[in-house]
């Protein structure tokens, strides 16, 4: 198992002092007493270098290798494609006045202009997104979620949550962020492993789209985007309205 991804959600916080936070997993990796021995699978086969390195870095130290069918390997030459395309992509919603919404006495939230956008992205990149492409659309949200079933029904597209995507892959993989608020809130985005599965689902292309302005105060998607810029494109959601 791998003790950086998906960690056990606690909302008791009896528990949480009482140490149930710690999955029996990273127990046992921690406690050096325990004498269990210690085995890193160092090589990755799922996806291309450049959607690998970020989590790498964050939760390796760098320590992780991609195998060489899949080092390279991108939706450019997987489509024999002479335009580039950008392998990690981040939407930014900062100014266009998108905001969070949650229903009565839930612990979740929805983002309706976001999923608008998604539709429009996928809509003027036909080209690239062929039947032949496998796609998932994922949030950290469950009502995110459920209205994102709603917009999305074709059948090389799979909706789901990010837990229900732990081992699972997709040639290309959006991100639905949902958090925009001017009290720079991010909530269920600061667990971090979990995260770390949904950056790591992608075979070929990541696609994240969120606030920058709300998301990136916090130091972790800072460092995310700041990767992007320097290794993707960070684009502005005005762009699929013009």
């Amino acid at each position: 198992g791998d003790q950086e991804q998906l960690p056990p959600v606690v909302k008791s916080e009896i528990a949480k002092k009482k140490g149930l936070e710690a999955s029996l997993l990273e127990k046992l990796f921690n406690d050096s007493e325990v004498g269990i021995p210690k085995l890193f699978l160092n090589t990755q086969y799922r996806m291309n270098d450049t959607i690998m390195q970020f989590s790498n870095a964050e939760f390796y130290k760098s320590l992780l290798s991609s195998h060489d069918t899949n080092e390279t390997r991108n939706m450019e030459s997987v489509l024999n494609s002479k335009e580039s395309i950008p392998t990690i992509i981040w939407i930014d919603t900062t100014g266009m006045d998108y905001k969070e919404e949650t229903l009565f006495e839930q612990d979740s939230f929805f983002n309706l202009d976001e999923i608008e956008l998604m539709k429009k992205y996928l809509e003027q990149n036909q080209s690239i997104y062929t039947e032949s492409i496998s796609i998932g659309i994922i949030s950290p949200y469950s009502l995110q979620v459920e209205e994102l079933k709603k917009n999305f029904d074709q059948k090389n597209i799979s909706v789901n949550t990010i837990d229900s995507f732990q081992g699972r892959e997709k040639d290309v993989i959006l991100i639905s962020l949902v958090r925009s608020n001017d009290r720079f809130e991010i909530g269920f985005l600061k667990e971090y492993r979990r995260m770390n599965v949904a950056l790591t689902r992608a075979k070929l292309q990541l696609v994240l789209v969120g606030d920058t302005e709300t998301i990136g105060k916090d130091n972790f998607y800072k460092r995310l985007i700041s990767y992007i810029e320097e290794n993707g494109k960070v684009l502005s959601g005005w762009d699929y309205y013009s």
